[in-house]
């Protein structure tokens, strides 16, 4: 007798196809997403750096705030970012210390043709010690060694 070969045992068949690739556009997605959002924090981080270290070696606020806007403003156009938001610091003087916190708004999916399906916020903020060896807003400096006390 004879055995005739049957179905039986068979896993898949012509129909997971479509799993497989459904699968495969999921992952293909994941991980464009996780590289758009990478992308954006290393971009906000650099605008943050930049932003600040301008904002600290001005001599008034409003040098300082517009001189961190263009430094923010030369930075998102070298890394072509167009949308992003920025907290500027709220104190200023020699010896403070100061903090910037940019955001940039990075959508959730990120398809051809379609804005995006949602959207994440990714954030950085980056903070240093204004220049203590410098006048401002009419502060005079001191010849000490640790002029911030």
């Amino acid at each position: 007798m004879r055995r005739r070969p049957n179905d039986r045992g068979q896993a898949a068949g012509a129909e997971m196809w479509s799993v497989g690739i459904l699968v495969f556009v999921a992952g293909a997605l994941l991980v464009t997403n996780v590289w758009a959002v990478v992308g954006a924090r290393s971009s906000a981080d650099q605008i943050a750096r930049q932003y600040i270290r301008t904002y600290s070696e001005a001599n008034t606020a409003a040098d300082a705030a517009s001189a961190g806007q263009r430094a923010a403003a030369v930075v998102a156009s070298n890394r072509n970012v167009t949308d992003y938001r920025i907290t500027p610091p709220a104190n200023f003087g020699r010896c403070q210390m100061v903090a910037v916190t940019v955001a940039i708004d990075v959508p959730a999916i990120a398809l051809p043709f379609i804005d995006g399906l949602g959207r994440r916020t990714v954030r950085a903020t980056r903070q240093e010690l204004t220049d203590p060896y410098r006048t401002t807003d009419g502060q005079e400096t001191r010849d000490v060694a640790t002029p911030c006390e």
